[in-house]
């Protein structure tokens, strides 16, 4: 096949919980955002999981952005967040519930454009977090941009929880 005709998405897409990601829970990131948050917006394509991007575009580093994370089993979990690697991108890190942030800071440029990846986060002490049922926050704070970057956008696609029990 030419691979210079990209790469032929279905339309609405979801990410499936199977071989290294089997049993894990996938929240959308644009349902885990309060309506109307300064800086964001939903960008549409099929490269996106339900065809849709939070786009998040700090002021400033140290600007905040917080996201819902509702959890229905106690347990312990590990934290991804799939997120698009673009020339704007810039950089961030993640804590929940008012924690120390994760490691690590997260950068997510690239020279190319709309590319996915996959970034699991870990408290000081290791990779697994106890969260107990219920609403939790997970909040994003901008730390700025790499020399090369010619922005600070955040695009998440979507965060999911791997259940360590």
């Amino acid at each position: 096949s030419d691979v210079s005709q990209g790469l032929e998405l279905p339309a609405n897409w979801l990410p499936e919980a199977a071989g290294a990601a089997q049993g894990a829970i996938f929240y959308q990131a644009q349902d885990m955002v309060a309506a109307g948050t300064a800086g964001v917006t939903i960008l549409e394509g099929r490269t996106w999981s339900v065809g849709k991007l939070l786009a998040w575009t700090p002021s400033a580093p140290g600007n905040t952005l917080t996201l819902k994370l509702n959890v229905a089993k106690a347990g312990r979990y590990r934290l991804a967040i799939t997120g698009a690697h673009t020339p704007t991108s810039g950089r961030f890190t993640a804590a929940v519930d008012g924690g120390k942030d994760m490691a690590p800071t997260v950068d997510l440029y690239t020279p190319h454009q709309h590319m996915l990846r996959t970034v699991f986060l870990q408290t000081g002490r290791g990779p697994e977090l106890d969260l107990s049922a219920g609403d939790h926050t997970l909040t994003l704070t901008a730390r700025g941009k790499g020399t090369a970057s010619a922005g600070t956008d955040i695009g998440i696609d979507f965060i999911w929880l791997l259940s360590g029990d």
